[in-house]
């Protein structure tokens, strides 16, 4: 059996980082990926199409990963503190 490691490394900004999201994405690395985008402000939406979508993972996976980015913009903005 081969095993082969992938190791990334990831641009200072976010905007660039179009270029890994073909790369194969674990959970723990396209959440990293979210938490970049939603520190540079990137719109929901964005993050879909950066990260989620371009992710090999199941389709429960990417569920998972845009209730997190959800949840991320949505702290970010103070929303979910206001209504707790």
């Amino acid at each position: 059996m081969t095993i082969l490691c992938l190791r990334l490394t990831f641009p200072e900004s976010a905007a660039q980082w179009s270029s890994v999201t073909g790369a194969l994405l674990h959970g723990r690395t396209a959440r990293e990926l979210i938490d970049a985008l939603v520190q540079e402000g990137a719109s929901l939406e964005e993050i879909e199409r950066e990260v989620i979508d371009a992710s090999p993972m199941g389709e429960d996976s990417r569920a998972a990963l845009w209730l997190y980015a959800w949840g991320s913009i949505e702290r970010r903005s103070g929303s979910l503190a206001a209504s707790a």
